[in-house]
């Protein structure tokens, strides 16, 4: 989160000092880049507190429900950690264009 971080302010420092005609353009994917980052993050917080909250007691072999939970818990870590990569290719190629 924080190399993602790192790069938007660095492409929003490229996008300041940019000419004035593409300007308006960087610094829009600068804030969408902000947005989904943040969105990001928001999910993350999320999972993490579900996963802070699962009982330590349970049986995960005996019990199915809590086997379930744990899946979609892995599954929504794996499409958090494929959507972070996602943007973070598409921060570097941005800011390897605008280079």
């Amino acid at each position: 989160m924080a190399e993602a971080q790192r790069f938007i302010s660095e492409i929003e420092l490229e996008a300041k000092a940019a000419p004035l005609s593409y300007r308006g353009d960087m610094l829009a994917n600068v804030r969408q880049f902000r947005e989904i980052n943040a969105n990001f993050h928001t999910k993350l917080r999320k999972i993490n507190e579900k996963l802070i909250n699962v009982p330590n007691s349970v049986s995960f072999s005996a019990d199915t429900k809590s086997s379930s939970k744990d899946d979609k818990l892995q599954k929504q870590i794996l499409k958090g950690s494929r959507i972070l990569e996602q943007t973070s290719q598409s921060i570097e190629r941005y800011k390897n264009i605008s280079v």
